[in-house]
């Protein structure tokens, strides 16, 4: 009786779950020619070309979100450090490669339209409006020696005498260059280094 009823219970299941099979759906095909087509999906993982083509797209993280509302112009050290040109507060970041930033410019003007980055280090930036460039150079390691009095602020040069409090303190800048002029819109470097 056993088996009977094993039998019954089988047939039972099996009609109950047919139906639902033969609802299921087959594969299907369909063809997308156009750009307009491939547009209109989500490319997930994957880069379209310019000619249609697909190909995997590279991966992305985010490295740093800028207080600032606008960025102008990146440039990158020998070490990896990004440099982000910065308005609305107009700022320079250092952005290490771990994603570590700190502020080393903070001119009175607008923004800082442009970077560039010399053979030595040095980063020159652009502000806009009262166009003028400024070099930002990393201050040498002072060597500290007992009974030495600290250097006076007001011994510096008045551009880095008094930086705004959150700019790190590791970076000297000054005026390089006065076109006299409104805008600077971009800069570079030729191979001999000059700018």
């Amino acid at each position: 009786m056993s088996n009977f009823l094993f039998r019954i219970l089988t047939c039972s299941a099996l009609l109950t779950f047919l139906p639902a099979i033969a609802i299921a759906q087959g594969t299907r095909t369909w063809q997308q020619s156009t750009m307009d087509d491939l547009e209109h999906g989500t490319a997930n993982g994957v880069a379209i070309r310019s000619d249609g083509g697909l190909e995997l797209a590279p991966a992305f993280r985010s490295l740093y979100t800028s207080p600032s509302t606008y960025i102008w112009s990146l440039a990158t050290d020998r070490a990896g450090n990004i440099y982000a040109a910065t308005g609305s507060p107009a700022r320079v970041y250092r952005i290490t490669p771990q994603g570590n930033a700190t502020v080393i410019f903070a001119p009175k003007e607008l923004q800082v339209q442009s970077l560039v980055v010399d053979a030595a280090g040095a980063i020159y930036a652009a502000t806009s409006p009262d166009g003028k460039i400024y070099k930002i150079e990393r201050r040498a390691a002072a060597k500290k020696v007992t009974g030495t009095p600290a250097p006076n602020p007001a011994a510096l040069p008045e551009s880095s005498a008094s930086p705004a409090p959150d700019v790190e303190a590791g970076y000297t800048y000054s005026l390089a260059f006065n076109p006299q002029t409104k805008y600077i819109w971009d800069m570079v470097l030729d191979a001999q280094g000059n700018l």
